[in-house]
């Protein structure tokens, strides 16, 4: 029966004091104060004590697994008494009843310690790779700014000066005659040419020019528990700067799961274009769970990707690793 009860305590052991295996553990202290009380002559029954002291450890909390020591103490005192336990052993099994507790509950607090340790490391990457996303907005910009600013002088000053130009030789060819006429007329064209080239490049300066490319390399350097590999990021030539917006968010939830769940880990970032759609897959071998409870950060990523028309699936195991597959259209309807 003890034996059955801590097989069956046993699988709820993985997750200490989560409110599993509480009857089971119960159930062993009673079997190992049985055992002890019953057996007619003095044995090793209180060993059941010990092992029943360590299994209720995990399962409940700190003050109840005190009291279950302080229960054994009395169950040794009276077996001692009783003849059920040997008066020489009675304290040898005491200290180890309450050693296999302090044992216990200092594995417990590790445990808890380790898991708050991943949690904060997890929070920290997610907070640089916020902020390295908000130094590449920054640095954009500024690039951007100069852009503008350098737009702006080419328009208000050369501009203007080439338009006067060109209208003065447009003046010019109405007024001269002869062989000198044709080279105004000739001037005139060079100048408009000259003008034109000039709106196009300061067309192109006013135009943001976002790499995703770099984007995503900048992201992938705030997190530095993972080792991750991107594949595909420079064949996004083509698609809309909004698609790419929503791929880079995609990309920045799935490295941000890795880096809270999957612990130290490799991570694979996949991006294709295939059959009118931008195919993001992110992929990492990290420990994975049989049952997974999608997060905020998950239901929020799917809930964008469906808002531009695409599609989200997951999937994940023990020990096989978690991996994201995101489709998203690369034009409207």
């Amino acid at each position: 029966m003890y034996l059955i009860t801590f097989l069956w305590v046993r699988p709820n052991l993985v997750n200490p004091r989560s409110g599993q295996g509480r009857i089971a553990a119960v159930v062993m202290v009673a079997c190992g104060i049985a055992a002890t009380l019953t057996a007619p002559q003095p044995s090793l029954s209180p060993v059941f004590l010990c092992i029943s002291s360590a299994v209720v450890g995990f399962a409940v909390p700190l003050v109840w697994a005190n009291l279950t020591v302080v229960i054994h103490w009395v169950v040794l005192a009276i077996g001692a008494a009783r003849g059920n336990v040997e008066p020489q052993f009675a304290a040898v099994f005491c200290a180890m009843v309450a050693f296999c507790g302090v044992v216990v509950e200092n594995s417990v607090r590790e445990f808890y310690a380790r898991q708050l340790v991943a949690s904060t490391m997890a929070d920290l990457q997610e907070v640089n790779s916020q902020l390295a996303d908000a130094q590449g907005m920054l640095a954009e910009q500024s690039r951007a700014e100069e852009r503008l600013r350098i737009a702006r002088d080419l328009h208000d000053e050369i501009g203007h000066q080439l338009t006067a130009l060109s209208l003065n030789l447009e003046t010019a060819s109405h007024v001269v005659q002869g062989a000198g006429r044709d080279q105004v007329v000739g001037a005139r064209r060079m100048a408009g040419d000259v003008l034109r080239d000039l709106r196009s490049v300061v067309s192109q300066l006013r135009e943001p020019a976002v790499s995703f490319v770099d984007r995503v390399a900048l992201l992938t350097r705030g997190f530095s528990n993972l080792e991750i590999t991107v594949v595909g990021a420079e064949t996004v030539a083509g698609v809309p700067a909004s698609t790419l917006d929503v791929a880079y968010r995609v990309i920045q939830e799935g490295l941000t799961n890795a880096a809270r769940h999957a612990g130290p880990a490799r991570v694979e970032v996949g991006v294709e274009v295939q059959d009118g759609c931008l195919v993001i897959s992110v992929r990492d071998d990290g420990e994975g769970v049989d049952v997974l409870h999608p997060g905020n950060g998950l239901v929020g990523m799917r809930e964008r990707v469906e808002l531009v028309g695409g599609t989200v699936g997951w999937h994940t195991e023990a020990g096989a690793g978690f991996r994201l597959a995101v489709r998203l259209p690369t034009s409207p309807d």
